[in-house]
């Protein structure tokens, strides 16, 4: 009648353990869900004892209906035995089903009697001399909008490091296991009308041990800042909210995290021994789990002793990898299923932790800086110039400043780094420079010498250089400007970078000529050029002006 069993124990004041005597059985005449087990102390004969027993079902509660609109009450039924099924005769018996103050009952069974509902209780009995495994089935209609937070799995690592801190991280696959949403859902009226969602699950509580630090609590997406956390007496509260509401039938994944100081977690037990002890369920409280796995990271180098705990656990190990691992680390993987938050008991883990191995890391971080530096001293020490097979290197920067002076048509060049040579073309870029160059000067002199396209096939085209002005008046200065940036393209276009240029503007100058004072304005040589497989351009142009009537030289 009622669902799986998540615990049975004995209640010995506030104590609670779980009945250790061996695995449940079935004696004669026992109905087929009922099994008994073995209490841990025996009774003398004539002798009495008094004791409470415990026991906790998950999935007792049936949703009927099992879908229901948005703010509808959410109705439940639960069936269950009005008499207890013990091996013994019973004297005297009285079974109370608290349903919650304020709880709306539809409808109860009112057999076997006597039966009264009074104050969100039910209470069947008393009966007297109750035989053993007695039947007594009765069934309770009612009204419960709590909602049923379940978790398919929750994934629970923790983390030592002797050399900082213990890291505790969980995820989480959380459920609404109460009655699914029928038709549409209006964010709206949750927001507006109380009653829009109240089994929905809108907040879940952990508490952590004293000293948590540096919490986080993500999900797929990213940082979920709806959270919150206060120090209480019994440690860290934090309350968690959901990126949206969790109504019946719906889902949520998300990871929580935190930090706990090693020595609060972790005891020296002997030479090279340690122990970890913390607690064995997730932090998040009234969670129900379908299987829980916790996973205990010793740190590399350390051997796994052994494990403590009152429940039954079922033990593997895993091997993981993390930084600065050479051989990894051993996991401690225990396992339990169905578990509720009664069953958040204490559990210690037992390792061997040489001092050899807690060393391992400092002096592997040594060596790893100290074969860092050796290699860049190397390097540093290293001729990585590239020979083109004739003794030439091809120098790494080159720097090429022109210079016109108009005062005395002298050309003035000055080069810093070393010249490109090496190859053909580079070797043809500089014959183009030098050809441009000795024309400039030619032009200056005043000796026009015919301009001559170069025969480079095309890969370094320049515009011939043009004048502005009167038709039959050229500046000389505007052509020898405009030859010179032809010239700087045809150096600039064999430059270091991938789109390389040369660029020249003259300013403003006062010359004093035959006749009066006159003005080289506006001349200017410019020369642009980038490269591209295939593909080149220039660019150069030069003007002058007349000044009042005369003409230059």
């Amino acid at each position: 009648m009622l669902g799986p069993v998540a615990q049975v124990g004995v209640l010995d004041g506030k104590e609670f353990s779980s009945l250790t005597g061996g695995k449940p059985s079935q004696p004669p005449g026992a109905p087929v869900d009922v099994a008994c087990d073995d209490y841990p102390q025996s009774i003398a004969p004539g002798a009495s004892a008094s004791l409470a027993v415990k026991a906790v079902f998950t999935e007792a509660l049936r949703l009927h209906p099992a879908e229901v609109a948005q703010g509808s009450p959410q109705l439940v039924l639960l069936s269950a035995g009005a008499q207890l099924a013990s091996p013994y005769r019973v004297a005297q018996q009285t079974t109370v089903v608290e349903l919650g103050s304020g709880a709306k009952v539809e409808s109860y069974t009112k057999e076997p009697g006597p039966a009264v509902l009074k104050g969100g209780k039910l209470t069947y009995g008393p009966y007297s001399d109750v035989g053993p495994f007695a039947q007594a089935p009765f069934t309770v209609h009612y009204e419960n909008n709590s909602p049923f937070a379940q978790a398919s799995e929750v994934v629970r690592e923790v983390e030592v490091s002797h050399w900082g801190s213990v890291y505790f991280e969980e995820e989480y696959s959380v459920r609404n296991a109460g009655a699914k949403v029928k038709g549409e859902w209006s964010r709206y009226d949750y927001m507006i009308k109380p009653e829009a969602g109240k089994s929905a699950i809108r907040e879940l509580h952990a508490v952590l041990l004293p000293g948590a630090e540096s919490l986080y609590y993500r999900d797929g997406i990213g940082n979920i800042s709806s959270s919150a956390a206060r120090a209480t007496k019994e440690g860290v509260a934090v309350a968690l909210a959901p990126r949206y509401p969790i109504f019946g039938g719906w889902s949520a994944k998300f990871t929580f995290g935190w930090s706990m100081p090693l020595e609060v977690v972790v005891a020296r037990q002997a030479r090279h021994t340690y122990s970890l002890s913390t607690l064995l369920g997730p932090a998040v409280t009234s969670l129900v789990v379908d299987e829980l796995v916790v996973k205990v990271v010793l740190p590399e180098g350390a051997s796994y002793v052994g494990v403590e705990c009152k429940l039954d656990l079922n033990v593997s190990f895993e091997k993981k990898y993390t930084y600065f691992d050479i051989g990894g680390r051993t996991v401690v993987v225990l396992r339990k299923t169905n578990v509720v938050p009664e069953m958040n008991v204490p559990f210690t883990v037992n390792y061997s932790y040489p001092l050899l191995a807690m060393l391992q890391k400092p002096l592997l971080l040594v060596a790893a800086f100290a074969a860092f530096f050796v290699a860049l001293m190397a390097y540093s020490r290293a001729n990585l110039s590239i020979d083109n097979g004739n003794g030439n290197s091809l120098a790494k920067t080159s720097r090429t400043r022109i210079k016109v002076d108009p005062r005395t048509a002298t050309l003035q060049q000055a080069t810093q780094g070393n010249i490109l040579e090496g190859t053909p073309r580079l070797q043809e870029a500089t014959h183009l420079l030098g050809t441009r160059l000795q024309q400039v000067v030619t032009r200056l002199q005043g000796h026009p010498t015919p301009l001559q396209e170069p025969t480079h096939q095309g890969r370094f085209p320049m515009a011939t250089p043009h004048s502005s002005g009167y038709p039959s008046h050229h500046s000389s200065m505007g052509a020898a400007a405009a030859m010179a940036g032809s010239a700087a393209l045809a150096y600039g276009a064999m430059g270091h970078h991938g789109y390389p240029h040369g660029y020249h503007v003259g300013k403003h100058k006062k010359f004093k000529y035959k006749g009066g004072h006159g003005f080289v304005g506006h001349h200017k040589f410019k020369g642009k050029g980038f490269m591209r497989p295939g593909y080149g351009y220039g660019h150069g142009k030069g003007f002058g002006k007349r000044y009042k009537g005369r003409k230059w030289k």
